[in-house]
């Protein structure tokens, strides 16, 4: 025969969980659940006074803070595999927002990124900056809107041609923007026809 479990499953929908089972456990649950006004302060305080200690340490340790900051921005800044970890993760949240669809990684982004680092439209180099967001900046463009953040639907422009999309005051601008839709949706409707 076998032991008795102290854990049982429950189904939240999205995920098996499992809770425990001990005393402690459940003397905890039943408390938070009378207290959840009580909980709730405590974790503003807490936030509250992590937030302190975060400032109190850079101001004790502004050389470790700098070289922190330094390497993070080189990292986020300079390196195309942590610029698509970023893209994504903000992509993934703006599809969530306007119920787009999306099925993006950062490793397609990667296999997308213009291999000489020059926006296909306007032909201007990409800079990793930090900061505000450059025209130069690479930007992840949706040929056709309204099919959302999907394989075979995007491209890495510059910010620029992504807002020239939008508003356009320079003709010629827009006419770089306009062929570059153009072979986008010659290339789609080759592909949906061999496919």
């Amino acid at each position: 025969m076998a032991p008795k479990s102290n854990v049982i499953p429950l189904d939240l929908g999205i995920q098996k969980r499992e809770l425990i089972q001990t005393p402690e456990a459940i003397t905890r649950r039943k408390w938070a659940a009378k207290n959840r006004d009580k909980l709730r302060v405590y974790e503003k305080s807490r936030k509250a006074q992590a937030i302190i200690d975060t400032k109190q340490w850079v101001d004790d340790n502004p050389e470790k803070y700098t070289a922190y900051q330094k390497t993070y921005n080189e990292r986020r800044y300079t390196n195309r595999f942590y610029w698509a970890r970023y893209k994504i993760y903000h992509i993934r949240r703006s599809a969530k927002y306007y119920a787009l669809d999306f099925n993006l990684t950062a490793e397609y982004l990667l296999s997308i990124f213009p291999e000489d680092g020059i926006c296909p439209v306007l032909g201007i180099p990409f800079y990793f900056g930090k900061g505000k967001v450059q025209p130069n900046t690479p930007s992840i463009d949706r040929i056709i809107p309204k099919k959302g953040y999907v394989i075979g639907n995007v491209n890495i422009i510059s910010c620029k041609a992504n807002v020239i999309k939008q508003n356009s005051i320079d003709p010629n601008e827009f006419r770089s923007v306009a062929d570059y839709l153009e072979r986008c949706l010659v290339s789609i409707a080759k592909d949906s026809q061999d496919g």
